[in-house]
C-alpha cells in the first residue's frame, strides 16, 4: 500500500491548538489521513491520545498532611491548583485525594471544589514542596518547565461556592486506614490562564489527613 495523503493541521483548529510552537523540531504541522480525509490516529484511539502523544497531558501530586474540614471551609481551601500558563487553558480530567493517615472514627467523606472567577498573576501561598509536574507520555518529569500548573495548601480563596465533585465515601471502621477517592471530571472543569480550583475533603472527623492530585490536559481555547 502506498502512503496516505496528508492534510494540513491548519485545517483543523482543535488539532492546531494542541500542537507545539510551529516550526519546533519534529513537528511538521501535518497529520496522516485516509483517502476520505479521516485522521488515522482517530481510529481506535481515544480523543485525548493525540494530546498525550504531543506532551500536553500532565499529572501533579500535591503535598500530604492536609486535614479534613468537618464543615464547608468558607475562604480556606485545603489545596489549590493554579494555572499559570500564559496562553493555554487547563482542562481537568481527574481529581484524586489519597487519605494517607486516617486515624479516625467511622464516618463519611466527600470531595468538594471551589473555582476562582478572577485571574491570578502568581502562585498563592502556601506553595507546596512537591513541585514535580509529570507528563503522561513519559517524555518529561520536571518542575513545571512545560506546564505552569502549581499546587498550594492552606490557601485563602474567594468563596464562590463549594460544591461536591463526587465520589463520596463511607466507612464504618474506626482506626488507622488509607483511602483513595478519584473524581472523574472528564473536561467539565476548565481553568483559563491565571485561574485556580480550590479543593477540600469534607469529612465527619477531622483527625484524618491526606493529599490531592490532579490529572489534566492543556489547549489554547
Amino acid at each position: 500500500m502506498g502512503s496516505f495523503p496528508q492534510t494540513d493541521v491548519a485545517a483543523n483548529a482543535v488539532v492546531r491548538n494542541s500542537m507545539p510552537t510551529p516550526g519546533s523540531a519534529g513537528q511538521l504541522g501535518r497529520l496522516q489521513c485516509d483517502p476520505q480525509g479521516n485522521l488515522l490516529f482517530a481510529r481506535g484511539m481515544p480523543g485525548k491520545s493525540g494530546l498525550v502523544r504531543l506532551g500536553y497531558s500532565f499529572y501533579k501530586q500535591g503535598d500530604y498532611g492536609l486535614t479534613n474540614p468537618t464543615a464547608l471551609p468558607g475562604t480556606t481551601a485545603a489545596a489549590a491548583f493554579t494555572n499559570l500558563n500564559q496562553a493555554r487553558s487547563v482542562i481537568i480530567d481527574k481529581i484524586s485525594f489519597h487519605g494517607s493517615v486516617v486515624a479516625d472514627t467511622a464516618g463519611c467523606w466527600d470531595l468538594i471544589a471551589n473555582i476562582t472567577q478572577t485571574a491570578l498573576t502568581s502562585q498563592p501561598a502556601t506553595a507546596d514542596t512537591a513541585v514535580i509536574v509529570a507528563s503522561l507520555n513519559c517524555a518529561c518529569v520536571n518542575a513545571g518547565t512545560m506546564s505552569k500548573v502549581t499546587s498550594s495548601h492552606a490557601v485563602t480563596i474567594v468563596n464562590n461556592g463549594w460544591w461536591s465533585i463526587g465520589n463520596t465515601g463511607y466507612d464504618a471502621t474506626t482506626g488507622n486506614e488509607t483511602r483513595c477517592f478519584c473524581a472523574s471530571i472528564d473536561g467539565l472543569i476548565i481553568l483559563p490562564p491565571g485561574h485556580q480550583i480550590g479543593l477540600s475533603c469534607l469529612a465527619t472527623d477531622a483527625t484524618g489527613s491526606g493529599g490531592f492530585g490532579m490529572l489534566w490536559h492543556e489547549m489554547v481555547l
